[in-house]
């Protein structure tokens, strides 16, 4: 059974003919402006603590490198995950794996904020399958929105971006080693809060995508089933 946010998703590409705008037109476009949002905030979520794990993980007891460095062997096993993200995709569609990733993202953050080495050796493997869900899916979702001939395109402009904005990984790590003494729960609950931002960003993006069905969809005004998301008749 085709989830509902698919049905939705592949009707507002064909209705709005996504994959026959220009560049201009697509960055231009709502559903870029959702995805440079949602892929800005999480980069910085991962690159931040990629760029401050060790010194995090010194600061609640590490001492001998023990569990960076048991970080740095587990970090590429995000590899592993590729067959259950492909199945996640076709199972609930890119939309809700969006969704999820957001839902991994909040996780991962708030164990974070958690200051146990045991507790962080969880969240390593959650990072790694958090951060393989987020690149795949953001890949699929673009190659799905914008058509394959802009495609690489579109991801230049959302990593981009996503770069641009992660460079405040290195004024957060500073704080947080410098003023605050190497106390990184501050910063990663800042981070967190901030997390919030994509949820909220794909859950408007889902929202359109119900009121466009509802009042847009081929000049008829309805309404549109959430569990099916088949366009309904107004009743009488």
């Amino acid at each position: 059974v085709t989830p509902p946010n698919s049905i939705l998703h592949s009707r507002r590409i064909r209705r709005q003919r996504l994959h026959k705008l220009d560049v201009p037109q697509q960055l231009a476009s709502f559903d870029f402006v959702v995805i440079a949002i949602y892929s800005s905030v999480h980069i910085l979520q991962c690159n931040l603590y990629i760029e401050t794990v060790n010194e995090y993980l010194t600061s609640i007891g590490d001492h001998d490198a023990k569990y960076a460095n048991m970080f740095s062997f587990i970090l590429p096993c995000g590899i592993f995950f590729i067959p259950l993200i492909d199945r996640t995709i076709q199972k609930i569609g890119v939309v809700n794996t969006l969704i999820l990733a957001n839902g991994l993202s909040l996780l991962f953050g708030s164990i974070l904020l958690i200051p146990n080495l045991t507790v962080q050796t969880i969240n390593f493997g959650l990072f790694t399958c958090f951060r393989a869900y987020l690149y795949s899916t953001l890949n699929t979702f673009i190659a799905e929105t914008f058509g394959a001939s802009t495609t690489g395109r579109i991801l230049g402009f959302t990593f981009t971006i996503g770069s641009v904005i992660s460079l405040l990984q290195y004024p957060a790590a500073s704080i947080a080693e410098g003023y605050l003494g190497n106390n990184f729960g501050a910063v990663n609950l800042i981070l967190l809060v901030l997390c919030l931002l994509p949820v909220g960003v794909i859950n408007s993006y889902t929202s359109n995508q119900l009121w466009v069905e509802r009042y847009d969809m081929h000049g008829e005004v309805g309404d549109v089933s959430e569990d099916t998301g088949e366009l309904l008749p107004l009743m009488d």
